[in-house]
């Protein structure tokens, strides 16, 4: 999730991307389309965590002089980081970069794996249909893989990459 403040807004503008952003109890959607478009909201569902799962939240506040507020229902164990790049180094997969983002036929996925192995990869549509699958060979350290995306129609799509029982997922558009 992403969201901003404008000192100068446009009337044309949907001016739901600006201000407060995140989960809630209230929202249903999953996905918020890349661009502020349509419906958007700000807010995604609320997550539902099963005890042994780990997620990563980075918070980017780059407005410090309004600050943040965070908040968490139930129980749950928080580590908290001011730098997160030694997070990535410890994943055991990272997506580095997918380009170009939107695509009209092929998509580049630059990724890290921290040990040699299989990866596979997932297509899935926004409603969470898998179009498609792969499975690959990568080395240890930055690999790249040309994803070909010419016979999918317009519209987000996202990439879920699998390495042992480590999943990251990313989004694309597709034009």
């Amino acid at each position: 999730m992403a969201s901003g403040t404008s000192q100068l807004i446009n009337r044309q503008r949907n001016n739901n991307c600006l201000g407060a952003t995140g989960l809630n109890y209230q929202s249903i959607d999953e996905f918020e389309k890349s661009g502020c478009k349509y419906d958007s909201d700000n807010f995604l569902k609320f997550l539902s965590v099963q005890e042994g799962e780990e997620f990563l939240l980075f918070i980017n506040n780059y407005n410090n002089q309004l600050g943040i507020s965070f908040s968490i229902d139930g129980d749950a164990e928080l580590e908290l980081r001011n730098n997160c790049s030694d997070i990535v180094q410890e994943l055991p997969m990272t997506i580095l970069e997918m380009t170009p983002n939107p695509t009209n036929n092929n998509i580049q996925i630059n990724y890290q794996i921290q040990n040699p192995g299989k990866i596979k990869i997932e297509l899935f549509n926004i409603a969470g249909k898998r179009l498609w699958e792969e499975q690959i060979d990568a080395g240890k350290g930055i690999n790249r893989h040309l994803l070909h995306t010419e016979l999918f129609a317009a519209g987000s799509y996202l990439i879920r990459m699998t390495h042992g029982d480590y999943s990251t997922i990313r989004q694309f558009i597709k034009i």
